[in-house]
């Protein structure tokens, strides 16, 4: 029975260990290709002049979340999806660094036209501060707008920087106004409600019978790499065989191998 639960203890171990989100240490640079897909054959109800805002984002822990499906739209994120101004979401981005919850942010330009590229050099990510988030505005809009959120640039697989990731970027709706179509008047959504993804079942501009096509993509490619040797605590060198390493360090060994030595430990009355 004892040797039974030993096992199955063992296993779980065993289980959780292989399971284990893997870190990605040193840093690596990036370059964001934000290409747009805001076509009249593939929006059919879209102006004729449409573009996009300058794309804004930043670095960061898992400590910051800048937008997310779900929750209220801060002034920063409702600025930039309403009127295109990235001055009050810079300034939000500024105090996650000055917390230490972000890293470094970052700024593209505008995007005349719905097909029009645009590039930003140097977005910095290290092992600290893995993730990034992007945001750009529709427009015109009411408060649409596009982007990422929360994209880890480490595989926590393999525990090493990914060499390019593709997102397709859908319109979002910001949850402050309640215009339904590109041009609709400013109509203030008090309260606010909660970020949400617009599909072709809502009524407005996107309405369908079809999915919406994206309106652009995110293209991020890792143009370098610093590497930083490994603080190595698990200490399971290659020339050690992965099970005896595990068993070394499972907890109740040292126990175990101190009741195996009393029992040959005998006291002699002289």
């Amino acid at each position: 029975m004892y040797n039974s639960l030993l096992k199955l203890v063992f296993v779980a171990y065993l289980y959780v260990y292989s399971t284990e989100a893997k870190r990605c240490y040193g840093s690596a640079n990036y370059t964001l290709t934000r290409r747009g897909t805001w076509t009249l054959e593939r929006h059919p109800n879209s102006p004729l002049l449409r573009g996009f805002s300058p794309t804004v984002g930043c670095s960061h822990n898992y400590r910051y979340v800048m937008w997310r499906q779900g929750i209220k739209a801060t002034t920063g994120v409702k600025d930039l999806s309403e009127m295109g101004d990235i001055t009050a979401l810079n300034a939000e981005m500024d105090i996650q660094i000055a917390l230490k919850k972000a890293f470094k942010r970052y700024s593209g330009t505008i995007m005349a036209g719905g097909t029009s590229n645009d590039t930003i050099l140097n977005i910095k990510v290290n092992s600290q501060y893995p993730l990034v988030s992007f945001i750009a505005m529709l427009a015109p809009s009411p408060d649409w707008f596009h982007g990422v959120h929360d994209l880890n640039l480490c595989n926590t697989w393999t525990g090493k920087w990914r060499n390019r990731v593709v997102r397709k970027l859908f319109p979002y709706d910001a949850g402050t106004d309640s215009g339904v179509n590109f041009t609709s008047p400013n109509d203030v959504t008090n309260p606010p409600v909660n970020i949400r993804r617009i599909t072709h079942d809502i009524e407005g501009s996107f309405q369908s019978d079809r999915p919406i096509p994206s309106v652009g993509t995110f293209i991020f490619v890792k143009t370098s790499e610093k590497k930083r040797k490994k603080t190595h605590r698990v200490r399971c060198l290659s020339r050690v065989p992965r099970v005896r390493c595990l068993l070394r360090k499972l907890p109740w060994r040292r126990h175990w191998k101190t009741r195996r030595t009393r029992r040959h430990v005998h006291k002699f009355p002289y």
